[in-house]
């Protein structure tokens, strides 16, 4: 009788530490689980932007031109790349914008300029399309970092 009361003591003791440990693992399963669904999200919205970015590029190069409003919705699909990317990125798709209204502006005068200067103003725009070319062949590693999900 006396060891089962031993077995009975022994096992309400192992209880409270049992239950604590069971505690503990859920909170790490959840913690698991909170982390992997933020990498999930971040990997969502950046993936968006990603895509949009190679969309406007690739609208450039296939039409030779930037259409119209292309550059404010540019601007719109990109207004929160300084939150999820790091400055770099921030950097290109500012410096992105700012050729892509250079290259407007070079088409809506091109009808101005006659000879040489037509020349030159040319050159300009094939100078901003062959950027805007290798800005596309390179996006994907320069993005690579910020796209991979750790397992």
């Amino acid at each position: 009788m006396s060891t089962e009361k031993d077995y009975i003591d022994i096992l309400s003791a192992m209880l409270t530490p049992t239950i604590a440990i069971l505690g503990i693992y859920i909170a790490y399963q959840q913690w698991r689980t909170n982390k992997k669904r933020l990498q999930l999200d971040l990997f969502e919205k950046r993936y968006a932007i990603f895509i949009n970015i190679k969309k406007f590029i690739a609208n450039i190069l296939t039409s030779g031109i930037v259409e119209q409003g292309a550059e404010i919705q540019f601007l719109r699909d990109t207004k929160s790349v300084l939150f999820l990317f790091d400055e770099n990125i921030a950097n290109l798709t500012s410096e992105m914008y700012q050729k892509a209204n250079k290259l407007n502006a070079l088409e809506k005068t091109e009808k101005s300029h006659v000879g040489d200067k037509l020349e030159k103003h040319f050159d300009k725009q094939e100078e901003i399309k062959e950027w805007f070319e290798q800005q596309l062949n390179n996006i994907d590693t320069i993005f690579m970092k910020f796209l991979k999900i750790d397992k």
